[in-house]
């Protein structure tokens, strides 16, 4: 698989116009559908940092027992890579919905420092 963004963008105009649930990538199962949605609205940027994400891979979901993988993306902090998470706008721990509105684009630190406050960027 490539993980050119350019090339994962396209790609994931094809997962998210179809009809299946989950798609074969390189071999691997891949779902989430509905997240890659978010991923292509929002331009893949962090909504706190601003930095896009430069690169994707394919990853073993760890919690989910049926042997799905995900793509992951990843913006550039300094020297370091740092994964794309999709955080809830107004936190769980204040009754924030899982729905698509209440989702935004975070890094991983960006999405540790807001933790549960309600930050709106």
């Amino acid at each position: 698989m490539t993980n050119k963004i350019t090339d994962i963008k396209k790609l994931l105009k094809t997962i998210v116009l179809s009809n299946q649930k989950t798609m074969i990538i390189d071999g691997h199962r891949i779902k989430n559908k509905e997240k890659y949605s978010l991923f292509l609205r929002n331009g893949f940027k962090c909504k706190c940092c601003g930095n896009k994400a430069v690169f994707a891979a394919i990853e073993k979901d760890e919690n989910c027992k049926n042997g799905f993988f995900h793509l992951v993306f990843y913006v550039r902090k300094g020297n370091r890579d740092v994964k794309l998470t999709i955080d809830h706008i107004i936190p769980k721990a204040l009754k924030g919905e899982n729905r698509e509105e209440n989702y935004q684009l975070l890094c991983e630190e960006c999405n540790r420092h807001k933790g549960d406050k309600l930050i709106i960027f």
